[in-house]
């Protein structure tokens, strides 16, 4: 379909003459922008002595297009290639919101360890393990309809079986192992024993805040603490 618009330019050009070098460039751009797969536009331009490895920025696509509905669908095209690309580099760890038409997701690197994503663009609480949306505060689905009274999330919370990222409130759970996790949406480092940053303000090694583990050698950060952070 590119080729033919394009050879469809040249005859036009050919026979009318009327455009000038400009305005054909700028058709080929726009065709360019229109049909590109890549998840950066690179510019067409090449000629015998010279080919252009330049990337066109988004004010000069937005600029090219010419049009606010143009260019919010090339946006719309780039999130999903971006997502699709996210998703396979981290094997299917790309989450989609189940609200029909909406087009917000999240990269989650272990969907073991987040039971819940609140969709960043309309705010809908989907179950990730069975993939339901539900209200805030309801546990998964599938547990729901075994009739296990323990489903909540509160009750899950208090029951030590899960807990909120204190960065993003992304709902966590953690089987087994060592008390440091890692938020898969917003990559705070936790400590599951207090429930609370494993670093200070400034980040991973900042000791003037966090859980304090091992601050003096030896000291538990919790009586649950399995000193293992």
């Amino acid at each position: 379909m590119f080729t033919v618009q394009l050879l469809l330019i040249i005859f036009l050009f050919s026979i009318f003459g009327g455009l000038d070098d400009f305005v054909l460039f700028r058709l080929c751009l726009q065709m360019t922008i229109d049909h590109s797969k890549a998840e950066q536009v690179e510019c067409p331009y090449i000629d015998d002595r010279y080919s252009c490895t330049g990337v066109l920025q988004h004010r000069e696509i937005k600029k090219i297009l010419d049009s606010d509905e143009k260019y919010e669908r090339f946006l719309q095209r780039s999130v999903e290639r971006a997502r699709q690309l996210l998703a396979k580099e981290h094997n299917g760890g790309s989450f989609q919101c189940r609200r029909p038409d909406c087009p917000g997701w999240c990269l989650i690197y272990d969907k073991n360890n987040v039971l819940e994503f609140k969709c960043p663009v309309c705010g809908t609480v989907t179950c990730v393990r069975c993939g339901s949306i539900h209200t805030q505060g309801r546990g998964c689905k599938k547990l729901i309809e075994t009739n296990d009274d323990d489903c909540t999330l509160e009750n899950l919370i208090d029951r030590g079986d899960a807990m909120l990222c204190p960065g993003c409130n992304t709902v966590l759970s953690k089987q087994q192992g060592c008390d440091w996790i890692k938020c898969a949406v917003c990559f705070m480092e936790i400590c599951w024993a207090t429930k609370g940053p494993r670093w200070g303000p400034k980040g991973k090694g900042d000791t003037t805040g966090g859980c304090k583990c091992g601050i003096p050698p030896g000291r538990k950060c919790h009586t649950d603490c399995k000193y293992c952070h």
